[in-house]
């Protein structure tokens, strides 16, 4: 490489980072580094990894590949004889996940969104339990706006996350979940009556109805929901939810009490989930060996950072033992392309690679 190319990766680095905070144009650079994926498809030695599953966090996991499909040595498979009660260990892994990269894409419409809170009158709980039917009013509250949505014309993008609350779950001791919604929708009217697609009052007759669905006195609660824009990042509205909503281990769920911690944390629709499976590849196993390995000179060159994150513990009778991986995050798209293009090369010539991308570094020294 010449002078010129070998700087190539850092002379667009503050447009990059404007561009990542902006979130313009986004899906449609993320759509470019599908495409230049496509043709790595195979390439490269069969390591011993997983081929990385990748999507709009632009983040790269290193993982063994485990005969089995079991994954990082851990079951999948739980005991039969004690099944677990699904949703009382919080919100898992997986769905912050689902929920990061819903988010990450939703950045960029973020004029058109809207957020929503559902919070019951402490008076609604005991007949949820009694019932046991919050499963019923928290899915019946996501279906009815998206068909509400649907009905006059929008896509019906919905996200929802549940939170049990620390101020109330903390007033009362018991669980008290309340449900946290970005919608597609804000700043739309009507079509023919020139009224707001998402207002106040219809917002509540929404809340109204999965109530009457769930069993709850058909008498109108004052100040069910809350519906505002979104004014700055559609990931910020939520993020602080799935770091603290969904601690159930300090509360009382005696009495049947567990009834009211949600089996199923999040929903979303399925424009939602289209919408992320869009925008999602999968890259060889060589490929994250070449992080594994290269992760320095690929932070030299400032296109990302790596972290080794604890996914898992193995317990033995005698060990208790950490299982950790590998994580890249890549700084944005265009840092992608530019490590795919240094992939293609490392492949083709590790030495020549090695060359090549150090004297890149020696001249952003």
């Amino acid at each position: 490489m010449t002078q010129t190319k070998a700087q190539s990766p850092h002379k667009p680095f503050q447009q990059r980072r404007r561009q990542v905070r902006s979130w313009r144009g986004f899906s449609a650079s993320l759509k470019a580094v599908i495409r230049a994926v496509e043709p790595l498809e195979g390439v490269g030695p069969d390591y011993a990894y997983a081929a990385p599953s990748m999507g709009p966090e632009l983040t790269t996991w290193v993982v063994p590949a485990v005969a089995g499909g079991a994954g990082l040595g851990l079951s999948p498979h739980g005991n039969s004889q004690e099944p677990v009660r699904r949703g009382l260990s919080g919100l898992p892994t997986s769905a912050k996940k689902h929920i990061k990269r819903t988010l990450c894409l939703m950045e960029e419409l973020r004029a058109r969104l809207g957020f929503w809170t559902i919070s019951l009158p402490d008076s609604d709980y005991p007949y949820l339990l009694e019932q046991n039917s919050w499963p019923i009013f928290q899915r019946r509250l996501v279906d009815r706006v998206i068909q509400y949505l649907k009905q006059h014309g929008d896509p019906g993008l919905v996200l929802a996350v549940v939170e049990l609350g620390d101020k109330r779950s903390a007033r009362t001791g018991r669980p008290m979940p309340h449900v946290h919604i970005v919608l597609s929708g804000w700043g739309t009217r009507v079509k023919g009556t020139g009224t707001w697609l998402l207002s106040p009052g219809l917002m509540d007759r929404l809340v109204a109805d999965a109530r009457r669905d769930a069993g709850l006195p058909a008498e109108v609660q004052a100040a069910n929901s809350r519906i505002e824009p979104i004014r700055t990042s559609v990931r910020g509205y939520l993020t602080k939810y799935l770091r603290k909503g969904s601690r159930v281990e300090d509360l009382d769920l005696s009495g049947g009490w567990d009834a009211l911690v949600p089996h199923q944390w999040w929903n979303r629709s399925a424009s939602a989930k289209a919408l992320v499976d869009g925008h999602l590849f999968r890259l060889p196993p060589a490929f994250a060996a070449f992080v594994c390995q290269q992760r320095a000179r690929l932070e030299a060159l400032g296109l990302g950072f790596a972290r080794v994150v604890e996914v898992g513990r193995r317990k033995t009778k005698t060990l208790d033992m950490p299982i950790e991986a590998l994580a890249f995050g890549w700084r944005d798209t265009s840092a992608l392309q530019v490590g795919l293009e240094w992939f293609a090369l490392w492949v083709d010539s590790p030495s020549l690679f090695e060359r090549e991308v150090d004297g890149c570094i020696g001249v952003a020294a």
